[in-house]
């Protein structure tokens, strides 16, 4: 009977046990769970970003395309006449003036008209004819509305027997100052046969070659006094085509073109010669003619 106490109170102490053991582990929280880690092979977000360096630009880059470049300005159509000034020693002496067209396909009709014809005529074809002393402007204008003319000088003063000799440096110093001709300045060997092949290899006792050094092309001044006539003659020829190319769109710019054009003067007496690009090249031209 004893052993049965035993065993029974045995038991009694187990059940207590066990039933404070499962009392205090219902009182005990459980660990507060922890989110789950993202997962580094989780899909991208299909929402764009507000990041505006991940918005790919609508705007047009700041580099300009070639084909946004300015297109070079195209020539304005211009007539040229071989001569723009011509000088008659004697009356019924001729010349013929050629027309030349810049910018254009066409070769239209041109109109000649002489300011006075009781110094010079001009036929239908451009054909000067001198008749007394005087001067005259002989004017070609096509049906287009191109037009270009050319100063015609009639002169039948006897040559004297002395040659003149004139101070070409006190000239051009004279008019750089009573004109403006805008920054001009000599020019050396090695320009002046660049702008005008075979200048430098004349025979000359005089020199001078002005040249805009801003590089607008808008005013030019050459004096010479060659050594002879056969050089005299060379040296017109030189500077006319200097005139011609400058005209034809050489001098690059629309306007610098149509000075050269219309206010450009080829002027000679015996070995003396100029050429004069300036909006009064007319009055430049009778001062240099009134220096003999």
């Amino acid at each position: 009977m004893n052993r049965a106490l035993f065993s029974a109170a045995g038991l009694a102490l187990c059940l207590t046990l066990l039933a404070s053991c499962g009392l205090q582990t219902q009182e005990t929280p459980a660990p507060a769970s922890r989110p789950p880690a993202a997962s580094l092979s989780e899909e991208p977000s299909e929402t764009p970003s507000d990041d505006p360096a991940g918005i790919p630009s609508g705007e047009p880059s700041e580099v300009p395309s070639e084909s946004d470049a300015p297109l070079p300005s195209q020539p304005q159509p211009a007539m040229i006449l071989n001569r723009c000034d011509v000088m008659f020693t004697a009356p019924g002496s001729t010349f013929q003036l050629e027309p030349t067209f810049t910018g254009t396909d066409e070769t239209p009709v041109v109109v000649w008209t002489s300011s006075d014809e009781s110094v010079a005529t001009v036929d239908s074809h451009g054909r000067i004819t001198s008749v007394a002393p005087g001067t005259a402007t002989i004017s070609g204008q096509t049906t287009t509305g191109l037009a270009a003319s050319c100063m015609v000088r009639c002169r039948w003063e006897q040559p004297s027997s002395q040659p003149v000799e004139a101070d070409l440096s006190a000239f051009a110093a004279s008019l750089l100052e009573r004109y403006d001709f805008g920054d001009l300045a000599l020019a050396q060997d090695s320009r002046t046969d660049s702008l005008f092949p075979g200048l430098t290899a004349l025979s000359a006792r005089q020199r001078l070659v002005y040249l805009c050094q801003d590089g607008s092309n808008s005013a030019e001044l050459v004096l010479l006094q060659l050594t002879s006539a056969g050089d005299a003659q060379a040296a017109q020829a030189i500077l006319q085509a200097r005139v011609d190319t400058m005209a034809g769109g050489g001098a690059w710019f629309p306007e610098a073109s149509q000075l050269w054009a219309e206010h450009a003067r080829v002027a000679s007496h015996d070995s003396y010669v100029l050429l004069v690009v300036h909006p009064q090249c007319d009055a430049v031209a009778d001062e240099f003619l009134a220096l003999f």
